[in-house]
């Protein structure tokens, strides 16, 4: 067993964020170790496909990490193709490609598809994501509840969630409501953070 150290992976993704940063016009940090980059436009004066291999190095070069890359028209088809290329891989899934390249995926391979679920289409006879994408959206909404809507927009590689530019948290806070009001200074003072 192998102690987790918060600090080292704090500090290393805001090296990889500042790589980022300094590369590419605008990027969403979806976690402490996934972007995603809008490239749109890029291909004018970049090949948008070797400029992401060019990131990826920059990144291992300033940070010692490997980093996986998956060039693609949306997030949802990214971040699938980017798992799937692990580790160090790149990949480019060419625009009208997605649901193709989605076919033969298992649907476990699926955001959205956790155990539960995935145990609920294996039973029903559901192994791909082909076969998920050819089921009725009504039926899939029966089957799965208010998220089988989603399911089938996943499964048929439908994804329109814009990139959202990233910025750093500037300031922290938090409130305490007492029981009664109060301007004594004794009493609130143990409550302020400096």
């Amino acid at each position: 067993m192998v102690k987790s150290d918060y600090e080292a992976y704090s500090k290393y993704s805001s090296l990889v964020t500042d790589v980022v940063r300094d590369t590419v016009p605008m990027f969403e940090k979806a976690s402490i170790d996934e972007f995603y980059i809008d490239m749109t436009g890029m291909d004018k004066y970049h090949g948008c496909y070797k400029f992401a291999g060019e990131l990826v190095r920059k990144v291992f070069k300033e940070s010692g990490l490997p980093v996986s890359s998956a060039l693609a028209c949306n997030k949802l088809i990214s971040r699938v193709a980017t798992n799937e290329v692990k580790p160090k891989g790149q990949i480019e899934i060419p625009f009208g490609y997605e649901k193709h390249y989605l076919a033969p995926l298992s649907v476990m391979k699926l955001p959205g598809v956790g155990k539960e679920t995935g145990y609920k289409f294996l039973k029903t006879g559901v192994e791909t994501i082909k076969t998920l994408s050819e089921i009725p959206v009504d039926m899939l909404e029966n089957l799965m509840g208010k998220n089988g809507r989603e399911l089938w927009r996943c499964a048929n590689g439908i994804d329109e969630s814009p990139v959202i530019p990233y910025s750093e948290q500037v300031s922290i806070s938090t409130e305490q409501t007492f029981q009664t009001d109060t301007i004594d200074m004794n009493e609130w003072k143990p409550f302020l953070f400096v």
